[in-house]
Parts: C-alpha cells; structure tokens; sequence
C-alpha cells in the first residue's frame, strides 16, 4: 500500500448572521468561567454532575 500526504484547505467560513462577523482572531466566550488553574477540576466536576443528574444510560438504550 502506498501513502500520500492528503491536504484540507477550508472552502467556507462560519458567519454570524446577526452580527456579519465570526470568532476568528477573538475566540468564542465562555458560559462558565474558570480560572486556569480552575479550569480542568470545574469542567470534571461539571461533567460529573452532569453525569449524575442524567443517570447512565447504554449506548444501546439511547437509539
């Protein structure tokens, strides 16, 4: 088998339709904040909760 280098180039740009803009060179903000060295044990405990709250459901049970 013979490989090939593949290459991707973005034919489109995501646009706000109210504003005209998009995220590009400013990022998105945010819904939670954290500091960083916050960040990681916020978004388990998040995470976790979330868990929790919706029970655990099979991948099965969920088609």
């Amino acid at each position: 088998m013979v490989t090939h280098p593949d290459v991707t180039v973005p034919g489109g740009r995501a646009v706000n339709p109210v504003t005209g803009t998009n995220w590009e060179g400013v990022g998105v903000r945010p819904e939670i904040t954290a500091d960083v060295e916050a960040a990681f044990g916020t978004a388990y405990a998040l995470a976790l909760e979330h868990r929790l709250t919706q029970g655990f459901k099979r991948a099965a049970d969920r088609r």
